[in-house]
């Protein structure tokens, strides 16, 4: 068996002891099964990221502020995870730094909007508030495409 040493940071030092603790007590298991555990999940995860990385393209998209107000434009490099593409009224892309682009807009308005999130989760967290209306199977969809699961969360 190879022994392999890992560098923790201060700041990680509580998170560490909890693992540690957590994995001995829940999972009957070590600290080392759930670390080689969690880097399995983290490597498919980044295997599945570079894959779409690889398909990168100029993403364009035309949107109104305001009614009868000037059509905007903004573009990025990027390649689309899921996207409603019949009415092309929201998407989500990872783009060429890793963030999360979410947009969406109203078919016959063109009023649209965009955000960014630096993760997956924020992006998650985001759509898990019934107040952003963002479609949860895009979410989802998005999601597989990167390898991260995406559970919507029921406040219940």
């Amino acid at each position: 068996m190879a022994r392999k040493t890992i560098y923790v940071r201060d700041e990680d030092e509580e998170v560490w002891k909890k693992a540690e603790q957590l994995a001995e007590q829940l999972a009957g298991s070590s600290l080392s099964r759930l670390i080689v555990d969690a880097l399995r999940r983290e490597v498919v995860r980044l295997e599945a990221v570079k894959e779409v990385k690889d398909g990168f393209e100029r993403i364009l998209i035309e949107y109104r502020n305001e009614p009868h107000g000037p059509l905007k434009k903004v573009a990025f490099n990027g390649k689309w995870l899921a996207r409603e593409e019949q009415y092309d009224t929201e998407g989500i892309a990872l783009t060429e730094k890793g963030q999360f682009f979410h947009y969406s807009r109203d078919f016959q308005t063109e009023l649209g909007q965009y955000r960014i999130f630096q993760s997956f989760n924020d992006l998650a967290v985001y759509a898990n508030d019934e107040e952003n209306q963002v479609n949860t199977d895009l979410i989802a969809e998005a999601a597989e495409a990167i390898g991260e699961d995406y559970v919507e969360f029921l406040d219940i």
